[in-house]
């Protein structure tokens, strides 16, 4: 068996590499619209079953707190329609039936202008934060990175939103209208995670801004980051970071 070591005080375990995601309560995922439904949308979260979205569980554009009715159901495509992209967390989720989701928050929704990387959920771990922002702003778009429980991770420009769950016309613009400097930093942050699931690596956002940000110094493109030269650069800096003074 080949995965990761796992000590809790005298008991040792392996955790295999390749597993399928199993959700809990309180899990980021991001999973794509497969269908809307009466009242909720079904997504894709890369689970043995779809997840459901419920209407009742996501803002309303201007955040109105009131019951939701038949009209709403009718605009359920104008907040997401089918194979968006979104991002949500777990609300409940039971043996043998669908995950229950919500977006009651105004982080979660839905996602484009990036990339999104999948990769073996055993390399994503629980952590505190699972949104972050990379120190990069431009016209007033920052770059998000979104690092879900359910081995997705998305990389990508998205504009601030003040009312509401993000929904697909928050996100409109084409990625055109990206700069040429913001694609090439969204790559260089791309291909640093997809080096990471190679190497079966941990997925740490901050460590994962700094390999990027050495790719420059050490003078990679992009495109050249996949490299082997580059992996095993990236190798030797993580034993580094991960196990000085030891």
């Amino acid at each position: 068996m080949c995965g990761i070591l796992e000590q809790v005080d005298r008991l040792l375990r392996v955790r295999p590499l390749h597993i399928r995601f199993a959700p809990a309560t309180g899990d980021v995922v991001i999973g794509r619209v497969t269908d809307v439904a009466k009242g909720h949308w079904k997504l894709d979260i890369s689970s043995r079953l779809s997840g459901n979205l419920h209407l009742s569980s996501v803002d309303l554009p201007g955040r109105e707190q009131r019951r939701r009715t038949a009209m709403d159901e009718m605009n359920m495509r104008n907040l997401y329609g089918q194979n968006d992209l979104i991002s949500a967390e777990v609300q409940s989720s039971q043996l043998g039936a669908p995950t229950v989701l919500h977006t009651r928050n105004l982080k979660y929704g839905c996602l484009s202008q990036g990339q999104l990387i999948s990769i073996t959920p055993a390399l994503v771990k629980r952590v505190h934060q699972h949104f972050y922002r990379f120190p990069q702003v431009t016209g007033g778009t920052t770059v998000e990175f979104v690092l879900a429980r359910n081995g997705l991770i998305f990389v990508g420009a998205r504009a601030v939103v003040n009312a509401g769950n993000i929904a697909k016309s928050d996100t409109g613009c084409c990625s055109s209208a990206l700069s040429r400097l913001l694609r090439e930093y969204l790559c260089r942050i791309s291909n640093t995670v997809r080096v990471f699931a190679l190497l079966s690596l941990s997925i740490n956002p901050h460590i994962i801004w700094e390999m990027s940000e050495m790719s420059v110094d050490w003078g990679f493109e992009p495109k050249e980051i996949l490299s082997s030269t580059f992996q095993k650069l990236v190798l030797t800096k993580y034993v580094e970071i991960n196990y000085e003074g030891i």
